[in-house]
């Protein structure tokens, strides 16, 4: 495949843009805007890239997880949460563990619906446990997720409250 790039001299540095990866990112209004990347611990050369619009289109909402298995030079569409879930996501929040577990937190542009997606051993996105009223009225921003390195299952989701799980999302827990 080819590799579709700009590059910007600033600094004394080149910097390289990989353009590619717009051309992966779903519909809906999308912006093409992208707010994470995080490396897959366990092997090196895979990234996630989370991508929407961020509320940025009046009526459509839209949010994807990329992947790159290269390093970052070529990205494929892994989740497109309206197309997986028939879920409305203004803003998403990855959380990647160890063996290819992964959870994304799902908020629309109310802030007020909010959804869990888990991934477990780089299988098929399902449905997770949702905690309640983590977002309150604040889905399009302000929302993380955390994976302890040495404990998939433990995972921490942040909006306005914060909840964890020992069970993968199983079951949470205020704190």
């Amino acid at each position: 495949s080819e590799r579709l790039t700009a590059e910007v001299r600033r600094d004394g540095f080149t910097w390289t843009q990989n353009t590619q990866i717009d051309t992966v990112v779903s519909g809906g209004g999308a912006t093409k805007a992208y707010w994470q990347v995080t490396q897959d611990i366990g092997q090196p050369n895979r990234f996630w890239a989370v991508a929407g619009n961020s509320c940025a289109s009046s009526g459509a909402q839209s949010g994807d997880v990329l992947t790159s298995v290269d390093g970052g030079v070529t990205w494929t569409n892994d989740l497109n949460v309206q197309t997986k879930f028939g879920a409305a996501s203004g803003r998403l929040a990855l959380g990647v563990g160890s063996a290819g577990q992964m959870y994304a937190l799902i908020g629309d542009c109310t802030g007020n619906t909010n959804k869990v997606a888990v991934r477990k051993a780089y299988g098929p996105w399902t449905l997770g446990a949702t905690p309640p009223s983590i977002l309150a009225g604040q889905g399009n921003y302000d929302i993380a997720v955390g994976v302890d390195p040495t404990n998939a299952n433990h995972v921490v989701f942040a909006g306005v409250y914060l909840y964890a799980s020992t069970k993968g999302a199983v079951g949470t827990k205020a704190y």
